[in-house]
């Protein structure tokens, strides 16, 4: 699916499930010393080609930071930087755009259309509902802390516990409950086949960025550049 509506232009959910997939499979694969360069290059244009602007350029910084800490460190630190964590920031760049490209209705519409099994399917969907009905909950508590002037700068590990994690843990708990109630709502144990009113088509522009998207990352696996 490609569509044009007011968040611009987007692949199908597909797709940018084979970056997240690609990426993770080769984060920890590719040897070469400016591997985790171009596997976040290759993760960058996927959001720029999705519209995600905001979150390129975000994630661009994250990088340009990281990967100035990898050259002022030395020893195991600055392997465990250039191993893990730069690869890091492009996996979390590649899921980030997945999320925001498209609603969670037409991520789970687009696999069911895969004739995934069930069994995979109920945890992906509701792993992928919970995690980001968590993070704008998470950013409304930051909100609300900022409204009232409560800020975390200098404040004891006993306060930040208090003022932040506390109400995150109990969103936590409030979320899995109201998503294990919408799975039942919406029959998520219905044994018979399942219909949505979102409308998913994998068309030809889908189907040619699916296959450049894995000659690029065959390429880079192929001369471990």
């Amino acid at each position: 699916m490609v569509s044009k509506k007011k968040n611009g232009f987007q692949f199908d959910p597909r797709v940018n499930l084979l970056t997240v997939v690609l990426t993770a499979s080769l984060m920890f694969i590719l040897q070469g010393e400016y591997a985790s360069v171009y596997l976040f290059v290759v993760v960058i244009s996927m959001a720029a080609l999705n519209c995600k602007i905001k979150i390129g350029i975000k994630y661009t910084v994250i990088f340009i930071f990281v990967y100035g800490l990898s050259l002022i460190t030395r020893g195991a630190l600055q392997v465990l930087i250039k191993a893990f964590v730069l690869r890091g920031v492009s996996l979390g760049a590649a899921v980030t755009v997945m999320i925001h490209s498209a609603d969670t209705s037409k991520i789970i519409v687009s696999l069911r259309q895969m004739k995934l099994p069930e069994q995979l399917l109920i945890p992906f969907s509701v792993m992928l509902r919970f995690f980001s009905t968590l993070i704008q909950d998470i950013k409304l508590i930051r909100f609300g802390m900022k409204t009232r002037g409560i800020s975390l700068i200098g404040k004891s590990p006993v306060m930040i516990y208090e003022l932040y994690l506390v109400p995150v843990i109990m969103r936590m708990v409030k979320t899995a409950g109201n998503l294990s109630a919408a799975a039942e709502t919406r029959g998520i144990s219905w044994k018979g086949e399942k219909t949505s009113y979102e409308q998913v088509r994998f068309r030809v522009v889908d189907a040619a960025a699916a296959v450049i998207l894995t000659g690029i990352y065959t390429f880079l696996f192929i001369t471990q550049l």
